[in-house]
This record gives C-alpha cells, sequence and structure tokens, in this order.
C-alpha cells in the first residue's frame, strides 16, 4: 500500500511540478544550441540569463508548490479522501516527504548543471581565467596523495546536502500542518508561507548561533578530513559546524514526530 501512494503522489505533485524542469530543460538545450552553433554574442547573452533566472526559479517555485501541493492533499477536500484510506497518518507522512525529497533533490540537480555549463561555456569566454581555474582545482583532487580523502569529502558533502532536503521538508510539511490548527487557520492560505519563512529563518539562526558558541566543527581540506575545536581553524578548507548539524537533525525529527501528532489529533480539514 505504500508503494501505491508514493507512486499515486508522485503522479499527483507531477502536475505542478515538472512544469518548471521541462521550461529549464528546454532553455537549457537553446542556451547550448545557441553555443555550438557560435551564434552572436547578444543571443548568447539574452538565452543565458533566461537560464540563470530559471536556476533560481528551480530552486524556490518547487518549495511553493510542494507546499501547496502538501495543504491541497491531506488539508483541504482532497483530505476528506487522503484520511479515509485504509493506512495510518504516518504512512501518508512518509509517502509525501518521499516525493517531496525527491522533487527537492532534482531541483538542486539541475541547479548544479545550470552552473556548471554556464561557468564552463559563458563566463570561460568572457574570462579564460575561470576555466584556467577550473582545471587547476581538477589537477589539484586528482594530484591528492591519498585517494580516500576524495572518498570522505564526496561522503559527507552528500550527507550534509541529504540532511538539508530533510530539514526543508519537514519544515515545509510543520509549517503547513499548524497552519491548519486552530486557531493559526485564521490566517488563510499565507499562514503555511509565513510559517515556513517563520520556521526556517528561526532555525537559520540558531544553526549560526551554535556554530559560533559551540565551535567543535569538521574540517575539510584537499589533504584531509578531521574534527576540530574552533570556528576559525585557517583558510585552506571548509568548516563545518557540528553543534548546527546536530540541531538540524533534532528539530528535523522532532518536526515529523510532531506533524504526524498534529495529523492523528488537530487537524482541521476545510
Amino acid at each position: 500500500m505504500l508503494g501505491k501512494l508514493i507512486k499515486n503522489d508522485f503522479i499527483a505533485s507531477a502536475h505542478s511540478m515538472l512544469g518548471i524542469y521541462i521550461a529549464t530543460l528546454a532553455v537549457g538545450i537553446v542556451t547550448a544550441i545557441t553555443y555550438a552553433f557560435e551564434s552572436p554574442a547578444v543571443i548568447q547573452g539574452i538565452v543565458t540569463v533566461i537560464l540563470l533566472i530559471l536556476s533560481f526559479a528551480i530552486l524556490i517555485i518547487p518549495i511553493f508548490q510542494l507546499l501547496s501541493y502538501f495543504n491541497k492533499s491531506l488539508y483541504s477536500n482532497q483530505g476528506y479522501l487522503s484520511y479515509t484510506l485504509p493506512v495510518k497518518s504516518r504512512n501518508l507522512l512518509f509517502s509525501k516527504a518521499v516525493v517531496s525529497f525527491s522533487w527537492i533533490t532534482l531541483s538542486y540537480a539541475f541547479y548544479i548543471g545550470i552552473y556548471t555549463f554556464i561557468i564552463k561555456y559563458f563566463f570561460s569566454k568572457m574570462d579564460p581565467s575561470i576555466l584556467e581555474q577550473l582545471e587547476l582545482i581538477y589537477d589539484m583532487i586528482e594530484s591528492l596523495p591519498d585517494k580516500s580523502v576524495i572518498l570522505k569529502v564526496v561522503a559527507v558533502v552528500l550527507l550534509l546536502a541529504f540532511i538539508e532536503i530533510l530539514v526543508l521538508v519537514s519544515q515545509i510539511f510543520f509549517s503547513i500542518t499548524l497552519s491548519n490548527i486552530k486557531p493559526l487557520n485564521q490566517l488563510g492560505g499565507a499562514g503555511g508561507v509565513i510559517l515556513f519563512i517563520a520556521i526556517f529563518l528561526a532555525m537559520f539562526s540558531a544553526f549560526i548561533n551554535l556554530t559560533q558558541y559551540f565551535p567543535l566543527s569538521l574540517y575539510i581540506t584537499n589533504q584531509k578530513v578531521m574534527l576540530v575545536q574552533s570556528a576559525m581553524y585557517g583558510t585552506a578548507g571548509t568548516l563545518i559546524g557540528i553543534a548546527g548539524i546536530i540541531f538540524q537533525i533534532v528539530c528535523t525529527a522532532a518536526m515529523f514526530v510532531a506533524t504526524n501528532y498534529l495529523m492523528k489529533k488537530k487537524i482541521n480539514i476545510k
């Protein structure tokens, strides 16, 4: 039954989600063609600017579409149907979490792909040194004395990306659910968006403060990955605050648990 839920959620959400991806892909293809056939610089610039705008849109629009889809499928007229299904509320929540996680991951993949293309083909023509710098970075990675460092860095980056997407999904679900609980439901359709922005900013602020006051960090360079007891450990690598990450994980788990509880006990279907 859970598999069918996930499948149906993918199909239902695709109607509102696919448009932005198709538009971005189409503009990306047009942009690639203009570079391949060396079209006039003005045309290349125009399509590249459009692609840049879509790259930002593809990160923002899906979030609001998921806010709308989650609200409609559970807390509007469709909610009556959803809650009559022979499944527990946690399965409904899990299904929508898997689908939302997948769409947001796809958005990040599109975003990274767009900027990789733009940096390689557009900015490198404006400033050839950019392409040279990218080649130097690649050569530096290839020359690492210990290839296991690459695997560690990749593993850390993927893990952090996984956590950040889960955090975003939990914020979306919790804010929409809260907006359907009295008296917050009086905020209307904008309630979920307002609560989402408030929760996002509050957690981001707490993340920054925790990283500063509890400076245990993961220090990543091209030579090693290690734990350090400082929030400032040189400029040759990247610092990732452990306290902030733990805080995000705890908050994410708490928001999923709270959302499931509110779905079962406090929902107000419109």
